[in-house]
């Protein structure tokens, strides 16, 4: 995680850029802002670990805008934050969306794998 060269750790690059394009486009939330959440939803899938920590990034991004405006001093009244923490919560819900669908289609590649296999080992035993 301490390469920051986009081709040594290309995974970090591709999350920066997404979580980037995210928090750019985040009001909007147009055809960058869903492109943003997709890149970041593939790269998540393919990891190794559960869906609640893949989740997780999305939540964490209140608390690093919360972190944010105390340094630099942007004030937000209550209906603001009201506003900002549903618009995070309705945009992880649709990245668990997109995150399920990717894993279903790692998953159904496995199992085609699987099957082409077993098919060529009978084909190959005469079977």
């Amino acid at each position: 995680m301490t390469q920051k060269d986009q081709f040594q750790n290309p995974i970090r690059h591709q999350l920066q850029e997404g979580l980037k394009d995210i928090l750019e486009n985040f009001e909007k939330k147009g055809e960058k802002f869903k492109e943003a959440l997709e890149q970041i939803c593939r790269i998540l899938a393919i990891q190794d670990f559960p869906p609640s920590k893949a989740m997780a990034l999305f939540y964490e991004l209140k608390e690093i805008v919360r972190e944010f405006t105390k340094k630099t001093g942007v004030g937000f009244n209550a209906k603001d934050w009201v506003e900002f923490n549903s618009a995070i919560e309705t945009m992880t819900l649709e990245a668990f969306d997109c995150y399920s669908a990717h894993r279903e289609k790692i998953y159904q590649l496995k199992v085609d794998e699987s099957k082409n296999k077993a098919f060529m080992l009978l084909k190959k035993a005469g079977i």
